[in-house]
């Protein structure tokens, strides 16, 4: 390669950066990228005021990885991570810590025991025959019957009520 050419594409290297056209084209496009991210604080910020996580803070493969961590380190330590999907974690609990400089998300995901997991059972009431003319039908309070996962002996059962008290995702109920 000689100088002349070396010269040639540093011109025109020049020309194009100073065209204010395509100046205000790039300029244009960080302006929108810096307007995004902006935006997704923002988001974020706010939803950890009402203790979740915003949905569009994270990307996909940060949700997938956060969650493939969280099932690790919960077997680690013999337990089972009591959500189902990464999508999920937008429905957990989140707390944040600022320093004055940076904020913190801390994203609470769930893990148990195996043994502290139970199925859930809705009881119903049916009549039952008394004479022949005349059925008992009896009052049920708790209507909620919860047997263990991995031992039958252990059951409990609760009022529907109950459940009220308890954060639920789909079909799992997380109880103090």
């Amino acid at each position: 390669m000689n100088i002349h050419n070396n010269g040639v594409l540093l011109r025109e290297l020049l020309d194009y950066a100073f065209d204010p056209a395509v100046l205000a084209s790039r300029l244009q496009m960080q302006y929108e990228v810096l307007r995004q991210q902006v935006t997704r604080m923002s988001n974020a910020m706010q939803q950890v005021q009402h203790r979740r996580l915003a949905v569009d803070y994270l990307d996909k493969n940060t949700m997938f990885k956060i969650f493939s961590q969280a099932k690790f380190r919960a077997k680690s330590a013999a337990c089972n991570v009591l959500v189902n999907h990464p999508s999920q974690l937008t429905q957990l609990e989140t707390s944040y810590v600022y320093d004055g400089k940076k904020a913190s998300l801390i994203l609470h995901i769930p893990i148990a025991p195996e043994e502290s997991t139970m199925r859930l059972y809705k009881m119903h009431p049916f009549p039952l025959p008394f004479t022949n003319d005349t059925f008992l039908i009896p009052n049920v309070r708790d209507d909620v019957l919860a047997i263990s996962n991995t031992s039958q002996r252990f059951t409990m059962q609760l009022s529907s009520i109950d459940l009220l008290g308890c954060h639920h995702m789909g079909h799992t109920y997380l109880c103090e």
